[in-house]
């Protein structure tokens, strides 16, 4: 009976642990790129970093995106080609988002003037 015990408490401490290592290992580092190729963005998981390169000197600016719920945020680097835009984001730990990167013609608002068609996504996990 003993014995039946042991295996018991062993076998629900491994489930615990690797439910544990399933859940830390998802966070990951991502690197989106515009449809077209004239933005990218870095997602650093640890930390919540974005950041948002304009890549091709063609007048428009870089996008960077992210969802996470029903919750839209938009950041653009209008610095032109070559730079880059870092947003450090505080995001609750473990949830599912989905970082993209896109193209547009800065108009003063979060979509305005944004290609959608260049919108590119993934989704990934903060840590």
């Amino acid at each position: 009976m003993k014995s039946i015990a042991r295996a018991a408490v062993v076998g629900a401490a491994a489930v615990v642990f690797v439910t544990t290592m399933s859940v830390s290992a998802f966070a990951e580092d991502a690197e989106v790129h515009s449809y077209g190729n004239g933005a990218m963005v870095k997602w650093r998981a640890y930390g919540d970093h974005l950041d948002i390169t304009d890549l091709e000197k063609d007048g428009h600016s870089a996008v960077g995106v992210y969802e996470i719920g029903s919750d839209k945020y938009y950041y653009w680097n209008t610095g032109g080609e070559g730079t880059t835009r870092y947003v450090n984001l505080n995001l609750p730990e473990h949830h599912a988002i989905a970082v993209g990167a896109a193209i547009g013609d800065y108009q003063g608002t979060p979509t305005g003037g944004l290609r959608w068609s260049t919108l590119s996504t993934r989704t990934v996990s903060t840590s």
